[in-house]
């Protein structure tokens, strides 16, 4: 999971990756642990999401982001 997240040659699985995750999945933080794959599929993409709004230009908002 953490190659998935960070390595470049996975950019196309990661894309995908981006695509099918669902908006409500979220760490339950009543757990005392928490596993890599829970963290990146709960947390991390959440994150990588909300980085690419920023980071991807909207031509309708005068390429800010949206």
């Amino acid at each position: 999971m953490l190659e998935l997240a960070f390595k470049k040659d996975k950019a196309d699985d990661r894309k995908q990756w981006l695509i099918e995750t669902s908006e409500n999945a979220f760490v339950d933080h009543s757990i005392k642990t928490l596993t890599y794959t829970d963290f990146v599929n709960k947390e991390l993409i959440h994150f990588s999401i909300s980085d690419n709004k920023r980071g991807i230009s909207c031509l309708i908002d005068g390429l800010k982001p949206s």
